[in-house]
């Protein structure tokens, strides 16, 4: 084997042509070659970095629109009887929070001068006195009336970083009654949690910032969490994104190192996300590239100036079409693919390692891909991948004049899972949990979970209602059944509601409202309950 690649090795072929070329070989490789590769590199990690950084942003600028439209819908349908009226109005926004759970802290209804609030749920000590009209976003909003975020602070109460949005509540002729605003905790799930996790020693770091406040919302570093951004002048490319600047590039990270960043908006908050990783682990091969083009440099030998000019082109002509692929893939004139191994030298074995880098690099792409659709914790669908299915789903049922069921089902009695057992004990039953749903059901069938302890299932070409009933009480029976996990014997039961197409709704949003509803509807009637839209 060792005798094999000797033979097959470039310095091997080009030893016996001369030697006096062995100075000249070494400069052009070991100045040639890094610059290719690291340039085209750079291009391909720099595209994935922006494609990375804008998965990101869609998915919060997709939350906080969330957000905004409850709001926007909650002031609209906010009774102004009720205003004056605290426990009224308490029980209201309780209601609202427990079919809404968008805001982990709830829900505040502001008086119209901003001198404390009417009503909050869940209570919170001195809320309700708190001076609002000293603040910026009260003004902003009183000044002009629409979506205001507020600056992100520390709980006064819990000491967690936490994020006010508010709107306002205007009579017909647009006079202001009230404000209304919900406030979330960054860490929250289903929020910015993910985004705020330390990153792995070769993931990408996090940063969400929004340039208004001049401040890091949210980043993977704990410690720039909150903090003001750098002053002017420190770093070019954060002042060239602070100005409206979108892209990727080369930028230092809060460590001073270098790091490949890509950035995207977040349109829907004024906040921009930037994701980075560190130059040395994203050009990690390219010490092996070196030691390729130093061993082969070594090795050339001396030759006329014709042969040298014929020989040279031959065995270079390999590395400049690699070359030459390598810029037109990150010129994106070409789509990402290996390139071919004409030949088992060096530039093969070049070749071999930017293929082997490319496909470790499209490997991170599919699992970003993979993961902005489907929950982390269970592998089942996320709330997107299960809208963009039942989106499809209604319009087949639609063309076949199918009839289509969608179910909730929210575990009864979870939380205290986590609270005897641990996280840990909690997020166990959960996969066993998605795994029991996946099993129980067609494999055309879609089962998601959209957050906490809650799950849909969608059903294709249900029979009658009775078929779609039987499901969901088969479904339930064996969510009933004990689970072992590890020493521990864990029992848990479920409430379902379910809604037909086109029985109850026509379209995809009012089919999981109603669905949605009806399991309320079942929880209120105890456990291991179902219950139909309307019924």
């Amino acid at each position: 084997m060792a005798f094999r690649r000797f033979a097959n090795s470039l310095a091997t072929r080009l030893i016996v042509i001369s030697i006096a070329t062995v100075a000249l070989g070494l400069v052009m490789r070991m100045t040639l070659l890094p610059w290719v590769v690291r340039g085209s590199l750079q291009d391909v990690v720099m595209g994935q970095q922006a494609t990375l950084a804008n998965y990101v942003a869609d998915d919060i600028d997709a939350k906080v629109r969330a957000r905004r439209a409850l709001l926007e819908r909650l002031a609209i349908e906010l009774p102004p009887a009720l205003l004056g009226q605290p426990e009224a109005l308490q029980a209201w926004l309780a209601e609202r929070q427990m079919l809404a759970p968008l805001f982990s802290h709830g829900f505040i209804v502001i008086r119209p001068d901003g001198r404390g609030a009417w009503a909050d749920f869940p209570p919170r000590p001195r809320q309700r006195s708190s001076a609002f009209h000293d603040t910026d976003w009260f003004r902003r909003l009183v000044q002009q009336p629409g979506f205001v975020l507020a600056r992100p602070r520390l709980s006064e109460a819990s000491g967690a970083a936490e994020l006010l949005m508010a709107v306002p509540v205007q009579d017909p002729r647009g006079r202001l009654l009230a404000v209304l605003a919900g406030v979330t905790e960054l860490d929250a799930p289903g929020f910015l949690d993910l985004l705020q996790r330390p990153r792995s020693d070769k993931g990408a770091d996090f940063l969400l910032i929004s340039p208004a406040e001049q401040m890091f919302v949210a980043a993977s570093v704990p410690e720039l969490r909150l903090q003001r951004t750098p002053t002017a002048g420190v770093n070019p490319l954060h002042d060239r994104a602070m100005e409206g600047w979108r892209g990727a590039g080369v930028s230092t990270n809060a460590r001073g190192g270098e790091e490949i960043v890509g950035v995207a908006s977040v349109p829907s908050a004024g906040w921009f996300v930037v994701a980075g990783i560190p130059a040395d682990v994203a050009f990690e091969a390219m010490g092996a590239v070196q030691k390729l083009a130093l061993r082969s440099s070594l090795v050339i030998a001396t030759v006329v100036l014709v042969a040298l000019a014929v020989v040279l082109r031959r065995q270079f002509q390999p590395l400049i079409d690699s070359a030459r692929r390598m810029h037109r893939m990150a010129d994106r004139l070409e789509p990402l693919a290996p390139l071919p191994v004409v030949r088992q030298d060096e530039v093969g074995e070049m070749v071999v390692g930017f293929n082997t880098l490319l496909d470790k690099l499209q490997e991170s792409e599919r699992r970003m891909e993979h993961l902005a659709h489907h929950d982390a914790l269970t592998g089942l669908p996320n709330r997107r991948s299960l809208m963009d299915r039942l989106t499809q789903l209604l319009a087949l049922a639609q063309r076949q004049d199918r009839r289509l069921a969608v179910m909730f089902f929210d575990l009864d009695g979870f939380k205290p899972v986590n609270d005897h057992l641990g996280h840990e004990m909690g997020d166990r039953l959960l996969q066993a949990i998605a795994t029991r749903l996946r099993s129980g059901v067609r494999q055309a069938d879609v089962v998601a979970r959209i957050g906490g302890d809650e799950f849909v299932l969608v059903m294709f070409d249900v029979a009658s209602r009775e078929v779609a009933a039987e499901l969901a009480r088969k479904l339930i029976d064996q969510l009933a059944q004990p689970y072992h996990l590890g020493e521990q014997e864990i029992r848990i039961s479920a409430s379902a509601g379910l809604a037909l197409y086109p029985e109850h709704a026509r379209d995809r949003d009012h089919l999981l409202a109603r669905a949605d509803t009806a399991m309320y509807a079942a929880k209120r009637a105890g456990t291991n309950q179902i219950r139909f839209a309307g019924v």
